[in-house]
């Protein structure tokens, strides 16, 4: 089980077995639980449950209360030049 925050949205997520997060196992062998608005989604794979978000499963994501998203500057571009060939 491990727990992450997507800091595009601020959401934190648990990916876990449903075992350890005390879920019906009869849903998939892993899942993928919204820690804010406490909802989950099923997953066949581990992987497919890490890339899993809250925005594709749970309502309160969806709704960006009270999770909103975060404003993030954009990324630094190195301004190159390019050389011609002679």
């Amino acid at each position: 089980m491990y727990t992450r925050k997507i800091r595009a949205t601020g959401e934190t997520l648990t990916v876990a077995r449903p075992e350890e997060v005390n879920a019906d196992p009869e849903g998939g062998k892993w899942v993928t639980v919204c820690k804010d608005h406490k909802t989950m989604a099923y997953s066949a794979t581990e992987k497919l449950a890490y890339y899993v978000h809250g925005i594709d499963f749970c309502d309160g994501c969806r709704e960006g209360s009270p999770a909103p998203v975060v404003k993030a500057e954009p990324a630094k571009v190195k301004a190159t030049t390019a050389k011609t060939a002679r």
